[in-house]
């Protein structure tokens, strides 16, 4: 790049060149240009691959995608550089530039933006162990942070994540500052949100952008009946009648929305597992399946969370097997262990009895992969969860400082 000034800082620089910067790339450009301009006495120029002239002799910056950034897609020949396939997946990595001899590359790149936001964030924790930054605030000490990041060792990273869905549900009320919330979601590298409201946020636009740009999906929930005592699920005339209240309140307020998904409850918080001659499963199926296939002939690919409680549900469980495939139920509880902070135990039933949904309801829905459950409960509980299963899967339990991991059976 031509300039009129002498440089005030000399010797080698380094150039960023962007794929993308639009929506969740965006977010990663903005992040590793803040990561990185403040190790560098000078302005980080930042500029579009696509539109370049030509290379600078110096350090580079590569972001980006293979298809959105010709750079990358060079150097990954080049180099002989893996992108992991995974839609997630992403690669960091900083070697020694193939076109420029003595010059540095730094690469974060991802198979799509979310892949790209990842390395991001992760060069953010490979800088802040490589980098020294206990003179980050000192004038003194800026030249010294300037050699350290000039310097970088070689280094490859490549990951993509295990479970492609990993999210928070949460009451919209708790939520001070959507921001920051959404930001430490992204560090967190979780990609869905469940926000339960009484009523469309005033700004629910604002929300939905923000949470896109850090590649999160946003799901709003409303009740399907739930809280309505007297209605019935067994009862069609029932659940016809709240099938007409979900699709008005959702063309009304939620159609419009560039909402990810839906989440809801509807009448299974209560302990009666079957009444007039039809279980609660199958009722409950019923009008959700009715519901949603009317849901989504008006927004296909809609996505939409059931949030069921297996206390209504227990042995009952195979009444599910005819829930539309498009759905994914979200367990409220597990009989008498909710995921929660303490177990809640009805005196009336036994603890043990309780347990009984758990390996029939929850696990099949798991993929039959390797899991963990984070429980906190007192000594005697223990004890009894302990007796009852046998030994195949590992619960972690906090104890003292660290963990306790308890092997318990899940047929």
């Amino acid at each position: 790049m031509t300039t009129f000034y002498a440089h005030r800082f000399t010797g080698a620089r380094w150039t960023l060149f962007y794929g993308s910067y639009v929506g969740i790339e965006q977010s990663a450009v903005n992040q590793v240009q803040k990561q990185v301009q403040k190790y560098l006495p000078y302005v980080l120029t930042t500029l579009s691959a696509a539109a370049r002239a030509s290379l600078p002799p110096d350090h580079l910056i590569l972001i980006g995608t293979p298809a959105n950034n010709p750079l990358i897609r060079e150097l990954l020949a080049a180099a002989s550089l893996e992108l992991p396939s995974h839609e997630q997946g992403y690669l960091l990595a900083c070697l020694e530039s193939p076109w420029a001899k003595g010059s540095r590359i730094l690469l974060v790149a991802g198979e799509t933006g979310r892949g790209v936001l990842y390395a991001a964030q992760e060069l953010g924790k490979q800088l802040s162990i490589t980098v020294g930054t206990k003179f980050l605030t000192s004038v003194e000490g800026r030249p010294d942070l300037r050699k350290s990041f000039d310097s970088l060792p070689d280094f490859q990273i490549s990951a993509s994540p295990t479970v492609a869905c990993r999210g928070i549900w949460t009451w919209g009320y708790v939520i001070r500052d959507y921001r920051r919330f959404f930001d430490n979601m992204a560090r967190l590298r979780m990609n869905t949100v469940i926000i339960w409201n009484d009523v469309v946020p005033l700004n629910a636009p604002q929300v939905i952008a923000y949470s896109h740009q850090l590649g999160i999906d946003i799901i709003f929930g409303f009740h399907w009946g739930w809280g309505l005592s007297t209605l019935k699920l067994t009862n069609l005339q029932d659940r016809l009648k709240i099938k007409t209240l979900v699709l008005e309140n959702f063309e009304q307020n939620y159609q419009s929305l560039d909402l990810d998904g839906i989440y809801f409850q509807t009448l299974t918080e209560h302990s009666m597992i079957e009444e007039d001659g039809i279980t609660t499963a199958q009722a409950a199926c019923r009008l959700v399946n009715d519901t949603s296939s009317e849901l989504l002939t008006r927004k296909p690919g809609l996505q939409i969370y059931f949030g069921l409680h297996a206390t209504s549900i227990q042995q009952n469980f195979m009444d599910l097997s005819s829930l539309d495939p498009r759905l994914s139920i979200v367990w409220e509880d597990a009989g008498g262990i909710p995921y929660s902070y303490e177990p809640v135990i009805d005196p009336a039933v036994p603890f043990e009895e309780t347990l009984h949904p758990v390996p029939a309801l929850v696990f099949p829905k798991l993929l039959r992969r390797e899991i963990g459950i984070l429980l906190t409960f007192d000594h005697e509980l223990l004890v009894r969860l302990r007796k009852f299963f046998k030994g195949k899967m590992d619960i972690h339990v906090p104890h003292g400082a660290g963990t306790q991991k308890i092997p318990l059976a899940i047929p």
